[in-house]
Order: C-alpha cells, then sequence, then structure tokens
C-alpha cells in the first residue's frame, strides 16, 4: 500500500519549529533534512515517504494524532 502524509501535518511541520525539531530527532535527522523533505513534497508529494516510516508515526502518535490523522491514500493537494 502507498501511504501519503496529509496536508495538515505538513503546514503543521512547516510552521511549528518545536514539532519539526522533535520528528527530526526522532528519525536521527537534522531539521534542514526535515525542511528540505517539505520543500520537495510540496512541490510532487512521494508516497512512503521517510514520515510515513515506524519511527515518525510513533512520534507522531506521542504528539497526540491517531494513524488516520496522519496517513492518506489520496495524493494530498499542497499549496504553498
Amino acid at each position: 500500500m502507498t501511504f501519503y502524509i496529509k496536508k495538515e501535518i505538513i503546514h503543521r511541520l512547516e510552521e511549528d519549529v518545536k514539532f519539526r525539531l522533535g520528528l527530526a530527532f526522532a528519525l536521527g535527522i537534522v531539521d534542514r533534512a526535515i525542511y528540505n523533505f517539505l520543500k520537495k513534497y510540496k512541490e510532487d508529494p512521494f508516497p512512503n515517504s521517510n514520515l510515513t516510516k515506524k519511527a515518525a508515526l510513533e512520534y507522531f502518535k506521542n504528539e497526540g494524532y491517531d494513524e488516520d490523522q496522519v496517513l492518506t491514500q489520496e495524493i494530498p493537494a499542497l499549496t504553498s
């Protein structure tokens, strides 16, 4: 199955530095990698990314999101 990240999560990651840094820490990468990912993802959403990995989903869950609030099987319509 292919999964995409919902636009609400993408927007929160763009706007909330603390949220973005927490995700970067959970994935073992730097904040800039998340920023670059978001830029690329907004241009052309692609399925099964780093943000759909188990570590990312666990982070979102710890932040109060259910899996269905994070993932979708439909390509999200993202605008800047």
